[in-house]
């Protein structure tokens, strides 16, 4: 139960230590808000298009072949 509580509690309580070096950079980019929601919204009617299409399997195998140098492979075997 207490490790649970913790790992229930910390992200909480860093994202309440962060808030306040956030808001002086939100202040910075108050003026891009709107782009960014316009972008991120377009980004979601595209995903849900894929899945509704069943073709997002098509586009996570195209970014994989992008993506090669990553070596994912390696990134398995430390996890």
């Amino acid at each position: 139960l207490t490790v649970f509580s913790l790992g229930l509690a910390i992200p909480f309580l860093l994202i309440a230590l962060g808030i306040g070096h956030t808001t002086k950079y939100l202040t910075k980019i108050t003026k891009y808000l709107n782009v960014i929601s316009i972008v991120g919204g377009v980004f979601l009617v595209f995903l849900g298009i894929l899945l509704v299409t069943d073709s997002l399997q098509v586009w996570v195998s195209y970014f994989y072949q992008i993506f090669d140098f990553i070596d994912y492979d390696r990134i398995y075997e430390v996890l």
